[in-house]
């Protein structure tokens, strides 16, 4: 609780502050009047110990301030909100990447395998025919669609459609089809 000495220090102080922006010489109730809210001439007054005949209490106060913190704690909630959905599409964006890097680097590894090797048994699990082909046949399926009068189509919604299913292991059947289509 603030006694009346620190609660009327307060009071001059937010009296001080109100009043700064003007070329006053000492602080006036009547300038905060004139340019600020009743509520919060009120709320000085209140501080201060100038009310007429009425002591200071904190009922009074928190009548005072009660409704304007209640905004501030909706536009608190909202900002909250606002930064969680950001962060969430964030996340989901650093989701999908992940998997078309993924993607990538299996499709698109060098033909060599480690240490220059051609004939070796992890050589032949990413050649052309095996595991590596069918991915590629899926990356096609995800990132070149198009049709074939217009050429090339960027689909975002198709790949991001495509990216989640895969993520989220939905057993959908898609027909994939070579760049030969074969």
């Amino acid at each position: 609780l603030l006694l009346s000495p620190a609660r009327q220090a307060m009071g001059q102080l937010l009296l001080q502050l109100a009043c700064a922006v003007g070329s006053l010489p000492s602080p006036s109730l009547d300038f905060a009047s004139v340019h600020y809210s009743p509520e919060f001439v009120r709320l000085l007054v209140l501080l201060l110990g100038v009310a007429d005949g009425g002591g200071f209490s904190w009922r009074a106060v928190s009548a005072l301030l009660g409704e304007r913190l209640m905004l501030e704690v909706d536009a608190l909630a909202m900002v909250n909100e606002q930064l969680l959905e950001e962060l969430s599409h964030e996340m989901e964006n650093g989701r999908l990447f992940r998997l078309a890097a993924k993607l990538s680097f299996v499709t698109d590894r060098p033909a060599e395998g480690p240490g220059g090797h051609h004939g070796s048994a992890a050589h032949a699990a990413y050649a052309d025919s095996g595991d590596r082909y069918l991915l590629g046949l899926f990356r096609d399926f995800v990132f070149h669609q198009g049709e074939l009068e217009q050429g090339r189509v960027l689909d975002w919604g198709h790949v991001l459609e495509a990216l989640n299913k895969l993520d989220a292991g939905v057993s959908e059947q898609v027909l994939l089809q070579s760049r030969d289509e074969r």
